[in-house]
């Protein structure tokens, strides 16, 4: 029989919420039981959250391209171009985002980064 462990985790640095961190992952019953199926699964959202954490402690303001970069993970960074244009950072899509990538996009530029999109 199998099992799916779900843990969510939210990331604060101070006050600010850096983002939450989902995981889930699907154990089968004979090869690993409940308790260390859910050990792994917390473990690992604990490290994810800790890294994210680590990043951007002491971090208060964008001021750079290299800041607003890294609020983002890699594989949304990637699909943008950004522009220092004095007082605000200019995120572009390199290409066509779709409904899902547009939506994370700019709901981290929004909710994280106090920015528009």
């Amino acid at each position: 029989m199998k099992h799916t462990v779900s843990v969510s985790r939210k990331v604060y640095v101070g006050d600010r919420l850096l983002g939450e961190i989902f995981y889930s992952r699907e154990f089968d019953d004979s090869v690993t039981p409940p308790e260390a199926s859910f050990q792994a699964v917390s473990e690992q959202v604990d490290k994810w959250a800790e890294e994210l954490a680590k990043r951007w402690a002491g971090s208060t303001a964008i001021r750079s391209v290299e800041d607003a970069v890294k609020f983002l993970p890699e594989d949304l960074a990637s699909l943008l171009s950004f522009e220092d244009a004095g007082e605000i950072i200019v995120a572009r899509p390199k290409r066509y985002l779709g409904t899902e990538n547009f939506r994370r996009i700019a709901s981290i530029i929004q909710d994280q980064m106090s920015g528009e999109y």
